[in-house]
């Protein structure tokens, strides 16, 4: 939504946005969806998605379908942004979710790990965090993260090397369809591990970002749902992929054309890029 200050305000993604994924037998598909052909830019992230996983198998296998105009899909009874299938290795997506990358990545991490139920914490938490969501439930099925010695240095976000770009770097309608991401990497450059503790109540944000454009400007975070989250071992960088697409108007992970200045890094600490092109 906008507030007052022209900001669109995005998706604290790891606590709002609701994906599902499969069981045993499919569940009956919204008699809503319709099927579609998936968009250019899906090759690329189904290519970073084997990448980070280690998995691979063919994207021509999946099958797509999407709600038109909504932003969720029903699910066994539940309404979520999206699901994958096991029997007959289907996506469903809400269709406002069709370019939210952390969404489709998501489920096409289900379609290569292929399990029938449940997150693995190898692959959603460790493997492939910040390139696909992981909500409460998602979290909650990785089951308890790994407990962190006592001894282990705890540290603010001081301690925290950061860098952030843009892919790709001029954005234009005639790449991917004009579908690009903000990424930020947050990396300990000490020998030892660390954990980042947190200056608010509660879980906090972690990654965030400032978009700023003639239009105004949209903005996101992550919340630190799971404590390996603000864990870092030594000399390890954790990234996080934030996915908009160049629209006519500012809204929702949509940005139109221009010259834009871009603030982000890690809860109150930030980098900032000026002069990022935004192509028609």
């Amino acid at each position: 939504m906008f507030n007052r200050s022209g900001l669109v305000r995005g998706t604290a993604m790891l606590l709002l946005i609701t994906v599902a994924c499969s069981s045993i037998v499919d569940p009956a598909l919204d008699p809503r969806a319709v099927s579609f052909q998936p968009p250019p830019v899906y090759t690329r992230w189904w290519s970073m998605v084997e990448s980070c996983s280690g998995l691979q198998g063919p994207l021509s296998d999946v099958s797509w379908y999407q709600v038109p105009g909504s932003g969720t899909v029903s699910y066994s009874g539940d309404e979520v942004a999206g699901y994958w299938a096991l029997n007959n290795n289907r996506i469903v997506l809400g269709g406002e979710a069709i370019l939210d990358g952390s969404v489709v990545r998501h489920e096409m991490l289900h379609a290569l790990v292929r399990k029938a139920s449940g997150h693995p914490r190898e692959y959603f938490l460790q493997r492939c965090a910040g390139l696909v969501v992981c909500g409460p439930t998602c979290v909650a099925d990785a089951g308890p993260a790994p407990s962190i010695d006592a001894t282990v240095q705890r540290v603010n976000s001081d301690a925290l090397k950061l860098f952030v770009s843009v892919e790709p770097t001029s954005p234009s309608a005639t790449i991917d369809g004009g579908v690009f991401a903000v990424i930020v990497s947050a990396t300990n450059q000490n020998s030892f591990p660390i954990v980042v503790t947190s200056t608010a109540n509660g879980p906090g944000n972690t990654f965030f970002y400032s978009l700023l454009g003639p239009a105004g400007g949209i903005t996101g975070s992550v919340n630190a749902l799971d404590s390996s989250m603000r864990y870092f071992a030594a000399g390890e960088t954790k990234r996080q992929y934030f996915d908009f697409s160049i629209a006519t108007s500012l809204g929702p992970r949509k940005v139109p054309t221009g010259s834009y200045q871009l603030y982000a890094g890690w809860e109150t600490r930030g980098v900032t890029l000026e002069g990022i092109t935004i192509g028609p």
